[in-house]
């Protein structure tokens, strides 16, 4: 069978899916901690990161975020590629 990846909004809608699935005998997982990765324009107001269906710890989202943000402002190091070797 295929595998089903379900996005409650809130503990209520959690707490119902659960107790559905319980009734019907269907095994089902929980994920707790990490977040699932698609609307990667959200993390900020949702503190959840979602992209192809991939997981990703919120630690090293917030890491890659900082990075990205200090990137943008100039903090980082070019390298030319023909002084790469030398």
């Amino acid at each position: 069978m295929g595998t089903l990846i379900v996005h409650p909004k809130n503990k209520e809608q959690l707490s119902v899916l659960k107790a559905f699935m319980k009734a019907l005998k269907i095994s089902f997982e929980e994920s707790k901690g990490d977040y699932s990765v698609n609307e990667l324009e959200s993390v900020s107001d949702q503190n959840q990161v979602k992209e192809s269906n991939a997981v990703y710890n919120s630690k090293f989202v917030e890491k890659i975020k900082l990075s990205d943000e200090e990137f943008k402002s100039g903090k980082h190091t070019s390298i030319k590629t023909e002084d790469l070797w030398k």
